[in-house]
């Protein structure tokens, strides 16, 4: 009786394998193939089949005696997975197979295609650089200022070309690691704060040489201004303006729209005290304590010569 039950067990497993299948595994349903098979690959080892998502397989197979490649239609349905196949053997010979449905079992990345074993061969997850991605978002003149940045900092010995190779990769993470730390540059918020620090530090520059530029404007401008300024209290002081010849004395004092010189800022002053302007004598005595004996005498001469030419020209 048991020899009976053993044959008996033997001859529906080889003439039903799906059975046992079925009992270990998972019927497909349309939601799950299109998720698992379509836009991938599977393989029982002789045979690799791509299932395109337009309907269309193709692949290729190695027999003991020839290869081939294979191309066919597929679709999934409740018939199960159905297909048609055209087989191209490298000595020429073809062999068409016929429209079939077969029910899909599968468990794991395995799956059960009639009598057939395959297996899923998932693609390979693209894996995503977010350091380039983040850099390639900058426009082409970021990315070269960035570059520029870095060569001039040393960390960069390649073209500033705007493109992200090995040599800027490790620019960047080199800078990130002496400059900023070595943050994260998985973290997207960190890879932000390292582009914008590169920003910032090219934009610094800039701004330096901005600033510089916009000092020399402004000097120029003051100096222009006090010149103008000068002329005008000379006019006056000519005229015989006791408050024009004391602030011809300060700006020859200071060096404001003139040379520095003590000797007239002196002349001035003491024109300023003898036309009545009390201000003008603390300015005067000051004046005194830092000239020589020769200067105080050739101040002197010149105020007097200036009071006999009523100012002019003085």
């Amino acid at each position: 009786m048991k020899i009976i039950y053993t044959l008996f067990l033997a001859i529906v497993v080889s003439t039903f394998p799906s059975i046992l299948v079925a009992q270990s595994s998972k019927k497909i349903s349309e939601s799950e193939f299109k998720a698992k098979f379509v836009g991938n690959s599977i393989t029982d080892k002789k045979c690799t089949f791509k299932l395109k998502k337009n309907g269309n397989m193709s692949g290729k197979c190695m027999f003991t005696e020839s290869a081939a490649t294979v191309n066919g239609k597929y679709n999934f349905g409740k018939q199960g997975f159905c297909r048609a196949l055209t087989i191209t053997y490298s000595a020429g010979r073809i062999r068409e197979i016929p429209y079939k449905c077969e029910q899909l079992y599968w468990k794991g990345n395995k799956v059960k295609i009639g009598r057939s074993d395959y297996e899923i061969l998932y693609k390979k997850p693209v894996t995503v650089n977010p350091l380039k991605k983040s850099f390639n978002k900058l426009s082409k003149s970021e990315r070269k200022s960035i570059q520029t940045v870095l060569l001039n900092q040393g960390f960069y010995k390649s073209s500033v070309d705007g493109s992200y190779g090995k040599g800027t990769e490790k620019a960047l993470r080199n800078y990130n690691s002496d400059v900023l730390g070595g943050a994260d540059l998985k973290k997207p918020a960190n890879i932000a704060i390292l582009l914008s620090a590169l920003r910032n530090s090219n934009n610094s520059k800039n701004n330096e040489v901005v600033k510089k530029e916009d000092k020399k404007i402004q000097a120029d401008t003051v100096q222009n201004v006090t010149k103008s300024i000068g002329s005008e209290w000379e006019a006056l002081a000519e005229e015989g303006s006791a408050k024009a010849q004391y602030k011809l004395a300060l700006m020859y004092e200071k060096g404001e729209g003139f040379l520095q010189d003590f000797v007239y800022a002196h002349m001035w002053a003491n024109l300023s005290v003898a036309n009545g302007y009390a201000e003008a004598r603390s300015l005067r005595d000051k004046l005194a304590d830092k000239m020589t004996p020769s200067q105080m005498e050739k101040a002197q001469d010149l105020a007097r010569d200036c009071m006999k030419k009523n100012f002019k020209g003085c």
